[in-house]
């Protein structure tokens, strides 16, 4: 029993050393790291999810999973002599992390941080805010910045571009640091990171990486560092989607949806794939309410539905024409077994309008229009038909303004309804 207990606690302990929990981040809940909880060793613990490395050559990344956790020198006064690497700087309590280049190494000090969107909602953006520090002057003409960038997987970056590079002018008078550090700080405050697509679940990696701003001549490096990041709630979707619904109309289906609020919203397109096929085609569009923060909703006809199930999808425009699926509702419409005829659409009309009818099975079929005193003024179909569904469009161009009606007869099958054309 001991030998099972002692292996048992071996697999215990080995599985739990393998599991890493991200920086948890959603809609509405953010993060910040100021690094105070770090000690003042040279090979400082960095937060839980944070990680670092150096280069041997300028403007180089390397990977999240193949960095180090701790840091490989510390000080307040970073004096003119002081080695390369990765730096836990600090004066009193606050600290900062960052890089200093020598002549031949660590000419990049990248600094990295691991994400994940732990709620329902989509991330598309965050507003992020950080201090780049500088600890130690340098003569360097070329002068040192920080740039951020971002990644899925946290081994191709893409740069988060000039919003979020901060750069400290070069040629000091000389390569020391001070007694009371920070030398001196550029804030990147409340810059939005867009183009994001961080689904529940999702990871997003975030890199500063630390190197000299022009050329390859990394020597009389300034040592410089990032600070106070702060990254509130992640941002919204453009549209925030309620409902999504389809359901049978006569022998229509018709799409509804409901938001609660919408940022940029040009419009939705509507599309559908029947069971078994491979491909979606768009059948309409509808126009968004560009920017509103209370409900709207919405609906689109589907006058030709497929028989069987079809899966419909709705697709958000912005307004710079960024397109996102952001809802998918399948439904299952039955042929019908009986004659029918619909109200024309749109009701009143001017001057053209669309009758739709069903046929169950093939037959001859008539369908005409008369005035209010019974008089037929236009013959739309008199012929044979096969089984199915039929959309007929009747122009009133040459009538005037009034109420008419339209009679479906087939066989034994006869209905008439009114419709009104209004000039």
């Amino acid at each position: 029993m001991k030998i099972r207990y002692i292996l048992g606690l071996l697999v215990l302990i080995i599985f739990c050393n393998k599991v890493s929990a991200q920086i948890l981040i959603s809609v509405g809940s953010g993060y910040s790291q100021n690094f105070d909880g770090m000690t003042t060793a040279t090979t400082a613990a960095l937060p839980s999810n944070w990680k670092a490395d150096t280069k041997t050559t300028v403007s180089t990344l390397g990977t999240y999973s193949a960095a180090s956790t701790a840091t490989t020198q510390a000080g307040t006064n970073i004096a003119t002599g002081a080695a390369n690497g990765i730096y836990n700087f600090f004066n009193g309590t606050n600290h900062a992390v960052g890089g200093l280049s020598s002549s031949s190494a660590s000419k990049s000090v990248n600094i990295y941080a691991w994400f994940q969107n732990n709620a329902d909602g989509e991330i598309t953006s965050l507003t992020i805010s950080y201090d780049v520090v500088k600890y130690r002057n340098g003569t360097n003409a070329a002068g040192f910045s920080i740039q951020m960038y971002y990644s899925t997987d946290g081994s191709a970056w893409t740069s988060a571009g000039t919003n979020f590079k901060s750069s400290f002018a070069g040629g000091d008078a000389s390569n020391a640091g001070t007694a009371t550090p920070p030398i001196a700080t550029v804030s990147v405050t409340s810059q939005t990171l867009s183009g994001l697509n961080i689904v529940n679940g999702g990871n997003l990696y975030l890199a500063w990486s630390y190197g000299v701003t022009t050329g390859t001549t990394t020597s009389n490096a300034q040592a410089v560092g990032i600070d106070n990041v702060s990254i509130p709630g992640g941002g919204v979707l453009p549209v925030e989607l309620t409902t999504f619904k389809a359901f049978k109309s006569g022998n229509n289906i018709k799409i509804s949806w409901a938001t609660a609020n919408e940022i940029n919203n040009s419009g939705f397109e509507i599309a559908k794939s029947q069971e078994g096929q491979n491909f979606w085609k768009t059948i309409g569009s509808v126009s968004g309410s560009g920017n509103s923060n209370s409900p709207k909703k919405y609906y689109f006809l589907d006058r030709n539905p497929f028989y069987g199930k079809t899966d419909y999808k709705l697709i958000q425009i912005d307004n710079d024409g960024t397109r996102k699926n952001i809802g998918q509702v399948e439904f299952e419409f039955l042929r019908p077994n009986n004659y029918s005829i619909e109200q024309n659409f749109p009701n009143p009309f001017n001057p053209t309008t669309m009758i739709s009818f069903y046929i169950p099975e093939d037959a001859n079929v008539k369908l005409a229009v008369y005035n209010i005193l019974g008089v037929r003024v236009k013959e739309l179909l008199n012929g044979y038909l096969t089984e199915g569904k039929y959309d007929i469009v009747f122009d009133g161009k040459d009538l005037p303004s009034g109420c008419y009606m339209y009679t479906l007869t087939s066989g034994n099958f006869s209905k008439t309804m009114k419709m009104t054309l209004l000039k």
